[in-house]
């Protein structure tokens, strides 16, 4: 944290020229530390703040040094940008999206063919070792939650005479709906085949795994939680912007209509409160997560 605050007062400012930021500087950049400082200061509230970080993945698609960057950034720089931008049709965001595509392209040319069968060793009977392979923490908020989650929908290897459930077979733990934005973590995703197919099909449980957890759990957490139909019948309803309690957020992620939610809410508070002894239905997930 020391480094990174140094970074904030010195080094970024000659990322600037009378003032401005240069973003064809920073998009020729190839300092690793520097990329994790402009991205953290890219966290702000005007339209120039995420071209910084706009220019920053630029940065990173023409050499890899993604990996280097969340090292110093302390955490994935996707998932950081992601937590705050939260409009999907804000051309800053596209063109990120657009970067990150690059990068996952570039890191899997790069790959050697052993790194390529290590993803392929995750004990996927164990959602543990699926959820651990997302490099988040057991005792985090958001591993805690996507267990909870994973559970709840039904992650069960033997089911099916052993095939599996629909999740365990979609490799897709917390049975997301399919949609575009997975192939930034996942570029080979796709839908379920067939006339009644609707749910994500990843190549790997712990890029499932990771899905749940970034584009969901974080983003809904954090403000992108949409307004429905069910959310909407809650008193108090739910706000399109407002941070979601647990309440809110359960009833939008597992509908009435489809399932016994004020089980599962129970579940989720349950669970929780191995690492939040207060948590109740009405605690926000972002103070779960933070």
């Amino acid at each position: 944290m020391i480094r990174l605050k140094s970074l904030l007062t010195e080094d970024v400012e000659s990322y600037k020229t009378n003032g401005n930021w240069n973003y064809a500087k920073i998009e020729s950049s190839t300092n690793a530390s520097d990329i994790a400082a402009l991205i953290k200061q890219s966290k702000g509230t005007f339209n120039d703040d995420e071209a910084v970080a706009e220019a920053a993945f630029m940065a990173m698609a023409k050499t890899n040094i993604y990996d280097k960057v969340k090292s110093a950034l302390g955490q994935d720089p996707y998932a950081f940008v992601d937590s705050f931008i939260t409009t999907s049709t804000s051309y800053h965001k596209q063109a990120i999206d657009t970067s990150y595509k690059k990068i996952q392209a570039l890191k899997t040319t790069t790959k050697s063919k052993s790194k390529s069968d290590a993803v392929s060793t995750v004990n996927k009977k164990s959602i543990d070792s699926v959820l651990a392979a997302t490099g988040y923490a057991a005792t985090s908020g958001a591993y805690v939650l996507a267990k909870v989650i994973a559970t709840k929908e039904g992650w069960l290897p033997d089911a099916n005479n052993g095939k599996g459930s629909r999740a365990y077979r979609n490799n897709n733990p917390g049975n997301l709906d399919y949609q575009e934005s997975f192939k930034t973590i996942d570029p080979k995703v796709r839908k379920e085949s067939g006339a009644n197919g609707r749910f994500a099909v990843f190549s790997f449980p712990e890029l499932g795994a990771k899905a749940l957890i970034q584009k969901k759990i974080l983003r809904w957490a954090n403000g992108s939680m949409p307004a429905t139909s069910a959310n909407q019948t809650l008193k108090p309803k739910y706000v399109t912007g407002d941070k979601p309690t647990i309440k809110q957020f359960i009833t939008t992620y597992a509908p009435p209509s489809e399932n016994n939610t004020s089980g599962y809410i129970a579940k989720v508070v349950a669970g929780v409160k191995s690492i939040k002894p207060n948590t109740t239905a009405n605690t926000l997930v972002a103070s779960i997560i933070s």
